[in-house]
């Protein structure tokens, strides 16, 4: 199920409370924490070829896990990540560059924006 941040902290109070007590190391029921995210993309990316262009699609925890480990955020910096749901991301030459969908185009294809803006 697909929730607004608010509708979370009024719903889940005890989860959402752990989650803000201790970001990295707490876990959602049937979930992983951030920090075993980021050790299960870390193995991963290790197998990969890195002399060719990949591309992922995923949502929007992973993304950030993968910005993070790319461009050798700071956990401080990870948390304060915000998108809109619609954003894209080029990994290169250890920068990242937020690619938007054109309005034109997600209102062809039935949406008013970009969809509630991510975060932590």
């Amino acid at each position: 199920m697909d929730r607004a941040h608010d509708e979370i902290e009024r719903e889940l109070t005890h989860e959402y409370e752990a989650h803000s007590a201790e970001p990295w190391e707490y876990a959602m029921p049937g979930g992983e924490s951030r920090t075993t995210l980021d050790d299960r993309l870390l193995a991963w990316l290790a197998t990969l070829d890195h002399e060719n262009t990949h591309v992922v699609v995923t949502h929007s925890c992973c993304v950030r896990a993968l910005r993070g480990i790319y461009t050798k955020a700071s956990r401080e910096e990870i948390l304060a990540y915000r998108e809109p749901q619609t954003a894209s991301f080029l990994l290169s030459t250890g920068n990242e560059t937020m690619i938007g969908i054109p309005l034109s185009i997600l209102r062809a294809l039935g949406y008013e924006g970009e969809g509630r803006i991510v975060r932590t």
